[in-house]
């Protein structure tokens, strides 16, 4: 796994092979829209929302599980940015994000404070910073953002339905 759910990316990754799936955890956000009670769950899901289990707590044997209660409707290919919207925005991450495969991704990467250190150079450069943080804003809400909200929404509209 990238990163889970409320957690501070470090990095930006550029994918060059391989895919990524973006996810969330799927019990906590019925949850926390209402849609199931804590005594529905059966878990620890009355915790603090920076408290969320991550898939990486999970043993392998108990894949199964973990595998029904996070959802993974989205997959990043080659060519586009993981972590691009949250370290320009300095933002928490919003999703999960873990390799689509077990076998490994070829990928470059920026660290956070490098990418700080781009970000403050180009402010003087206030046409090109607008531009650069319009896109990435514009780039998370259609490939990540969007996509998933619906796809929650879906989740929601069919859980009402049970």
């Amino acid at each position: 796994m990238l990163t889970g759910q409320k957690e501070k990316f470090d990095q930006i990754i550029f994918l060059i092979e391989g895919s990524f799936k973006v996810g969330y955890n799927r019990e906590f956000f019925l949850f926390e829209n209402g849609v199931k009670s804590a005594s529905e769950l059966g878990k620890v899901f009355v915790q603090r929302k920076t408290k969320i289990p991550l898939l990486s707590s999970f043993k392998h044997e108990e894949s199964d599980i973990a595998e029904h209660k996070f959802e993974f409707p989205l997959t990043i290919r080659p060519g586009q940015a993981i972590g691009l919207f949250e370290l320009t925005f300095n933002q928490e991450s919003s999703y999960i994000y873990r390799n689509a495969h077990d076998d490994s991704s070829v990928c470059y990467f920026v660290r956070l404070q490098n990418w700080h250190r781009l970000i403050q150079e180009t402010d003087s450069l206030s046409d090109i910073s607008k531009a650069f943080k319009k896109y990435a804003l514009s780039d998370y809400l259609n490939k990540i953002y969007y996509p998933i909200t619906l796809h929650q929404n879906q989740l929601v509209k069919k859980e009402r339905q049970k």
